[in-house]
Parts: C-alpha cells; sequence; structure tokens
C-alpha cells in the first residue's frame, strides 16, 4: 500500500483552528492569557504575541522522542520534564520576532484550557470535516491504522528506529501534524479563500491572520505582497507550503529528509513554479 503521510512543524493549522474559535467569539487574540497560564507566566500576553512569535519566548523548535516513547503533557514540555529547557519569556515583549516553538505550546495549552478540546479533536472538527480532510491531523502518538500510508524519516531507521521511522511530538501546534501534500494545498487554497471573500474562516479574521504583526510575519505564517509561505522541519522530514492570496494556487513539497541539501532542493524547485504563476506572462 502507498506510503504518503509525513510528519510536519506545522503551526499554520493550529492557528486556523484557534482562529475558527474567535470567528464565533468564543476566543479573544487580544485577551490577557497570564490568568489562564498562571503557572507559567506572571506577566500579561495573548494569542497575538504568541502566534506572531513576538512574546520573546525561548525554544526555537522540538526534537521529538523514538515513536514508542511514554506520552509526555504539554506541561512537562513547558516545564522542561522532557528533551528541551523550560519555555520562558527571555525577551523583551512585543519588541522583535524570534520564532519560538516554546511560545507556541503554550499558546496549545491556553487553546486546550479555554476550549476544554484537544487540539487533535479541535481541528479534525474545524478543520478537516470542513475541507473533507481524511489524511491530515495532529495524530500524536500516530494511529496504528495510519502507519502503513505513513513515509519513514529519513535516516531514522538507520540511526535508532528500524521498525518506525518516525518522531513522536508531544508539542502537537508547534511540531506535531502529519498530512499530504495534497491535503496541504487544500489548506492553502481554504486560507487563501478566506482572505479574499469568507469562507473557511470569516474574511477579517484570514486577512489578520495574513498581516504582518513585525517583519514579514502575521499569526503562524510568512506573507510577502499576494503570497503567503510556511516552512516546516521535524526529524526525518521537511515541507515548504506556499500560496497565493490573490487566486486559487497552493504548491507543497514534502520530502523525507531532512538536511540543508534537501531544504535547498525544495526551494529551488518549488520557487520558480509559484513565482512563475505571478509573473506577467502567465
Amino acid at each position: 500500500m502507498r506510503r504518503y503521510l509525513q510528519g510536519t512543524d506545522f503551526a499554520t493549522a493550529f492557528a486556523m483552528t484557534l482562529l475558527r474559535f474567535a470567528d464565533r467569539g468564543d476566543i479573544d487574540l487580544d485577551a490577557d492569557l497570564s490568568g489562564v497560564l498562571s503557572d507559567f507566566v506572571s506577566t500579561p500576553l495573548t494569542f497575538s504575541a504568541l502566534l506572531s512569535h513576538t512574546a520573546g519566548f525561548n525554544v526555537h523548535g522540538f526534537d521529538g522522542y523514538p515513536a514508542a516513547h511514554a506520552p509526555l503533557s504539554l506541561e512537562d514540555v513547558l516545564s522542561g520534564r522532557g528533551n528541551s529547557p523550560r519555555v520562558e519569556q527571555v525577551l523583551p515583549y512585543g519588541a522583535q520576532f524570534v520564532y519560538s516553538g516554546g511560545g507556541i505550546t503554550l499558546a496549545e495549552l491556553a487553546f486546550t484550557r479555554l476550549t476544554g478540546m484537544t487540539l487533535k479533536d479541535a481541528f479534525a472538527q474545524e478543520i478537516a470535516a470542513p475541507l473533507h480532510l481524511t489524511r491530515t491531523g495532529f495524530f500524536q502518538p500516530l494511529d496504528a491504522s495510519l502507519l502503513p500510508h505513513a513515509a519513514f524519516g529519513g535516516r531514522l531507521g538507520e540511526q535508532e528506529d528500524a521498525a518506525q521511522g518516525y518522531h513522536y511530538y508531544p508539542e502537537h501546534a508547534a511540531a506535531g501534524l502529519w498530512t499530504t501534500p495534497a491535503e496541504l494545498c487544500e489548506i492553502g487554497i481554504a486560507l487563501s479563500r478566506s482572505c479574499r471573500g469568507g469562507g473557511l474562516l470569516r474574511q477579517e479574521t484570514a486577512q489578520r491572520m495574513a498581516a504582518p504583526v513585525l517583519e514579514n510575519y502575521g499569526l503562524c505564517l510568512f506573507r510577502k505582497d499576494g503570497a503567503a509561505w510556511h516552512e516546516g522541519c521535524n526529524e526525518g522530514f521537511l515541507t515548504l507550503w506556499l500560496l497565493s492570496l490573490t487566486d486559487d494556487f497552493c504548491i507543497t513539497g514534502m520530502v523525507n529528509r531532512d538536511d540543508e541539501t534537501a531544504y535547498k532542493q525544495l526551494w529551488e524547485t518549488l520557487n520558480p513554479i509559484f513565482s512563475g504563476h505571478f509573473s506577467p506572462e502567465q
């Protein structure tokens, strides 16, 4: 049977899930979360700051764990009881863009506490169901029924696990999405349509997601002119996702290798196709 699911660091899917709740008024992007997260923070912070990576928190990304590792909670990760440091504010709030998977994990914890839902269930309800996605979700650990469809992470079999070539990520929002290139394109087109006229998200909500907060980064989304993109790097896997915000065009590349050569080749392959879509000759 064909194997094609891949794991990816893709917090954009988390942001879109959260924004569905914001659309209904169940979540306020600008409300202070310090009371919800009082066991980890003592000063005001918001979803907007966490999702735009301007809140000043540490821990860029996560290495994951062997597939058979004992489950860890978000609190375990944030407290430094896993293989990453304790998540803390280390830079001035709102003063700079510094990518922080730690901040995204804080946002996930606040989201689960406010909604009473796991991210896995919320994504399935708010994104996967309306878009008819059958191979995309925050499957941590990976469901046994999906194992036959999963790609093997590059080098993992050689280095640590010849039977299960993927890592377990308790940091679902920051690193725990499983998906396919085709279904990531469906997500991208849904976001583009939302920005242009409403759909999965209200137009003003989607446009806020795509509006740069600092530098060229919005809410879990890089943005320049009429284009948006995000990259994902998990142990053994790379993802590059580019979409037009002016029409129904999205392109995704996923490879089961996570070295610099593969990263360069992904950009060299996809960027000319994507850039050509915007050229005057097209």
